[in-house]
C-alpha cells in the first residue's frame, strides 16, 4: 500500500485541514475529459474538476494535471515499487494553496490565476 494525502479542494480553494487519501499502488486507469481529470484505482476514483475560460483551455489544464500526476502516481504502483514508500504517506502538495497547485503543475485560467483546480473529490 502506498498511501498519498492530498488536500481536498472545493470552489478554487484548499480546504484547510481536509485531506484525502489514496492507495496509487492500485492505480488501473486515467481518464481526460474537457473538464476532469479522473484517476481510478482499487476502490477509489480521485477526480479533479479543472477549469479554463473556454473548453480547450479546460482541457489542456486537465492534461497538465494528468502529465503532472501520472508519472508520480507510477512510481508507487504496482508489487515492485520502493518496500519503504510502503510504510509511509507522501504528502503531495504538502503546504500549497490551489495558486502553488497550479503554478507547479502548469495549470492556468486566463485571466484568473490560481483559480483553474475547481475540485478535488475522493469517490
Amino acid at each position: 500500500m502506498k498511501m498519498w494525502k492530498l488536500p481536498k479542494i472545493t470552489s478554487d480553494d484548499v480546504v484547510a485541514g481536509n485531506f484525502i487519501y489514496a492507495d496509487v499502488s492500485t492505480l488501473q486507469d486515467c481518464t481526460i475529459t474537457n473538464t476532469t481529470a479522473v484517476f481510478t484505482g482499487l476502490g477509489w476514483v480521485l477526480t479533479f474538476t479543472i477549469d479554463g475560460t473556454d473548453a480547450a483551455e479546460s482541457r489542456a489544464n486537465a492534461q497538465l494535471m494528468v502529465d503532472h500526476l501520472l508519472p508520480l502516481m507510477l512510481q508507487y504502483n504496482g508489487s515492485d515499487a520502493n518496500r519503504k514508500e510502503s510504510q509511509k504517506v507522501y504528502e503531495l502538495w504538502k503546504g500549497l494553496d490551489t495558486p502553488g497547485i497550479s503554478a507547479l503543475t502548469g495549470i492556468e485560467k486566463t485571466g484568473d490565476l490560481g483559480n483553474a483546480i475547481v475540485t478535488l473529490a475522493l469517490s
